[in-house]
């Protein structure tokens, strides 16, 4: 097996029109070379992540009251049900 061939051609070729975009020559990828850039993107992406984990715990917080409000009027419709009956077996009546 022959070793790979060496060729003159850089490992990162600049995208016309863009000057913050090389394409890597071994992977074909295209590179963004503007950690400014990189770095604010991590920051939107954290910032994204902490408004949605933020949403979903509102969801289940939510979601606990709709519970317990369903729940509370369960047990006031049990207690008039409870009490008109009595009521209708009242012989005071």
């Amino acid at each position: 097996m022959q070793p790979p061939q060496k060729t003159n051609i850089p490992r990162y070729l600049n995208i016309n029109g863009h000057a913050s975009l090389v394409r890597d020559t071994q992977s074909m990828g295209v590179v963004n070379t503007n950690y400014g850039a990189f770095k604010k993107s991590q920051r939107n992406h954290a910032l994204a992540m902490k408004k949605l984990e933020e949403q979903r715990a509102k969801d289940r917080e939510l979601n606990t009251l709709r519970k317990d409000v369903a729940e509370l009027k369960q047990l006031v419709t049990q207690i008039l049900e409870t009490k008109k009956n009595a009521d209708c077996t009242d012989p005071i009546n």
